[in-house]
C-alpha cells in the first residue's frame, strides 16, 4: 500500500489494490492454524463497504467497538495489520485524526498507529499530519523521518524488496 501511495491515486483504492496484489501472489512459508491476513483485511473492508457495515460502524465509537471486539487490536499480525488497514480505510480523507483514533483504541495502538500512519503518510503527502507534529515528533524521539523515507524510496526505486 505505501507503494502504490507514492505513485498517487486515492488512499482508499490503492488499499483495495495492495489486497488484491497480495492475494494474486499466492501463498508462500509453512502453514498456520492462524487466520490469513490478507484475506482477513479484505473481509474487514468488504464488510466496511457493505451497507451492514456502514450502519453498523457509523460513528467512531462503534467503529472501535467493532475492532476491538470482532477483529481485535492485539500484537498479532492477523488482528493488527486488518485493524490498521480499517482504519487507513475509514480515515483515508482524515488521516491525523486516524492515528489519534488508533492510539486511543487499546491493544497494540502504537504498531496499528504507525501501519495506519504510513499508508496514509505515502498516499496523502508528507505535510498531511502537520509539519509541527512531525518535527515535534522528530525532536522527542530522536528520529530522521524524512531519511528514513529518503532511504526507504531509494530502496524501491532501485527494485529491492
Amino acid at each position: 500500500m505505501v507503494s502504490f501511495g507514492l505513485e498517487g491515486g486515492q488512499a482508499r483504492g490503492n488499499i483495495r489494490k495492495a489486497i488484491s496484489l497480495v492475494r494474486g501472489m499466492g501463498r508462500s512459508g509453512s502453514w498456520s492454524a492462524k487466520a490469513s491476513v490478507v484475506e482477513r483485511v479484505g473481509a474487514v473492508l468488504d464488510y466496511l463497504d457493505s451497507p451492514l457495515g456502514r450502519e453498523s460502524c457509523r460513528e467512531d465509537e462503534d467503529f472501535a467497538a467493532f475492532l476491538r471486539d470482532i477483529v481485535g487490536t492485539s500484537v498479532e499480525a492477523n488482528e493488527s495489520v486488518p485493524a490498521a488497514f480499517a482504519i487507513a480505510y475509514r480515515f483515508a480523507d482524515r488521516p491525523f485524526e486516524a492515528l489519534c483514533f488508533a492510539a486511543s483504541l487499546g491493544g497494540d495502538t502504537d504498531t496499528m498507529a504507525a501501519m495506519a500512519g504510513a499508508m496514509l503518510g505515502a498516499a496523502c503527502g508528507p505535510d498531511v499530519f502537520g509539519k509541527e507534529r512531525v518535527q515535534k515528533v522528530e525532536r522527542l524521539n530522536e528520529l530522521d523521518v524524512n531519511g528514513v523515507a529518503s532511504g526507504l524510496i531509494a530502496l524501491r526505486n532501485r527494485g529491492v524488496r
